[in-house]
This record gives structure tokens, sequence and C-alpha cells, in this order.
């Protein structure tokens, strides 16, 4: 019987020669697991993050001194800082703020040159910045006090929901078919088979209302669906009053098949990450301030969605 132990072995010599390194890939391996499973949740709490940044930064003191602190503040996040500038250019122009134009026309000078974000205008999609930017120059007062989102002309969709069982609140949302093909398309397909009906809702923060839709049937050798690409039309911006699908999360540029929301508060922070694929037309003001008085222990259930 040999006498030879584990620690007699060369491979006990090589663990003990690598140990270090061999720690050091596990411990790599474990964080990309963590990563994996949580960056998702991260990315969501730091957008809205973000977004509460901003509304801080909107509603703040008005003044040149002030807003060129600001403008510092917004600068230190990447997320909101061209929405800053866009929002105080439109409130300083609304305000006839000579002042405050001229400190935002080098801001806009350089958003032109690096923002991708579109507005709708009678003469077709323009860059946001640029847009503002020659209206500032030229005449101040033509610029509108808001962007609003274009008129939905397909289809129409009611969605009814209840709070407790007892109170019901119905909402028309008008759909962008021309413009979203793809994520309209989806819903309402989901909406023929059911899929909202007798669903449960959830209201996120102060953001949003979040539908679940229930399981897909799949039958039995079916293909499973094409993902459901983000779609990104000039003008649809994720607004008030909008209907958008949700990110997948962990697969970026798909959208989640089970859950759409309605947004309760601008989040332009989600833009180019779902498509907006619809906008309240009826019964908005009511349906807003329900969600908004919302009891956190109110049970949400949607009663139907049902195409008009």
């Amino acid at each position: 019987m040999s006498d030879t132990t584990f620690q007699d072995t060369p491979l006990y010599a090589w663990l003990r020669a690598n140990a270090w390194f061999l720690l050091a890939g596990a411990a790599l391996v474990l964080g990309i697991i963590v990563y994996r499973e949580n960056a998702p949740a991260w990315r969501q709490a730091a957008q809205e993050e973000s977004w509460d940044s901003f509304r801080s930064l909107a509603a703040s003191a008005s003044g040149v001194e002030d807003l060129a602190t600001r403008l510092g503040q917004a600068r230190q996040d990447e997320r909101i800082y061209p929405w800053f500038v866009f929002d105080a250019t439109r409130a300083a122009a609304a305000a006839a703020d000579a002042q405050a134009l001229e400190l935002l026309k080098p801001e806009l000078e350089a958003l032109a040159k690096t923002s991708s974000v579109l507005v709708a205008t009678p003469d077709g999609p323009q860059n946001m910045a640029a847009y503002l930017l020659s209206k500032v120059s030229g005449e101040a007062a033509a610029l509108p006090a808001s962007f609003p989102l274009p008129e939905p002309e397909g289809s129409k969709v009611e969605v009814v929901v209840s709070v407790n069982d007892t109170t019901t609140y119905t909402l028309v949302i008008g759909l962008y078919e021309k413009d979203v093909p793809q994520g309209a398309g989806a819903l309402l397909e989901w909406i023929a088979a059911g899929r909202f009906d007798n669903q449960s809702a959830r209201k996120v923060g102060a953001t949003g209302l979040t539908l679940s839709l229930a399981p897909r049937d799949a039958q039995e050798g079916e293909a499973e669906p094409e993902p459901l690409r983000v779609e990104r039309p000039y003008g649809l911006f994720h607004a008030e009053g909008v209907l958008t699908l949700m990110q997948l999360p962990g697969k970026a540029g798909e959208q989640d098949p089970g859950n759409v929301q309605i947004l309760l508060q601008d989040a332009y922070y989600q833009d180019g990450y779902s498509t907006v694929v619809g906008k309240a037309t009826e019964g908005w003001a009511e349906f807003k301030a329900a969600m908004d008085a919302l009891d956190p222990n109110a049970a949400l259930k949607v009663t139907s969605v049902r195409r008009l």
C-alpha cells in the first residue's frame, strides 16, 4: 500500500501554486452571474433616480443664476441633460426670458450635434435641439409651450380597471398602428385572445400603471413567436397618458410579452427602450386623478380590454 497522500501529488502542488488565480476566476464567474440577475433592476432603479432628479431640477426656482446652477447639475446625468435643456428652453420662451434663452443657446448648439431626439413638425421630423435653436434664434414666441404627441389615427381600445372590485374606471386609447405596426399589432392580438381580461394591475410608484397579461396558450408543436422588437418613430415620446410596451428584462431591444404600462407621468428616460403604441383619447382626467389618489393597499384588476 502506497504512503503517498494527495498533498504529495502534482495536482495538489498545482492547486497551491494557482490558488489565488482560481479564487479570482471563481469570484469573476460569481460576479457575472450576480450582475446578469440584477442588472435589469439596477438599470430601472438608476433610470427612476435620474427622472426624479429631472423633475426636481425642472421644478426649481427660476432666474438666470439658478438656471446656470441647475444646468451644471443636469450635465452630470446624461439621461436627463438633453431633456432638461429642452424643458428649460420652452419655459424660458414662454416667460420671454431673453437672458435665460441666451444662456441656453450654446447648450442647444452642442446638443444639435450630439442628440438624436427628433420632434414631429409640420415640415416632418427634425432634430429637437436644432428645431428649438432655430426658434430661439428667430422668433421665440413661435416656440410651442410643449410638444404634444400626434393624435392616434388607428384603432381604439377600451380599458376597464376596477379598484377593490367596487369601482371601475374606463379609459379609451387610440393606437399608432401606422407608426408602430408590430407593437400595435401584437397588442391587438393579445386583446383578441382575451389575455388582459380579469388579470392583475399594479401601480409602479407615481410613474405608471402596469397591466399584466395571462400566459400565452401555446399549441403543441407551435414555434415560439418572434421577439417583439422596439420601434422608435419620431414624435412618439414616453409622455403622460401613453400606453407603452415594456423592455424585456435583460434583453435590450426586446419587448415584454407579459406586461404593458399606462404612464401617469412623463417618463422620457424610457425613450428608445420600449415602444409607445397608443395614447389616451377619452376619460384621461378622471382615470389619472383616481390612479394618483390610489390607496397603496388597493386591489387593482383589469376587468376587460376590448377593441372598439
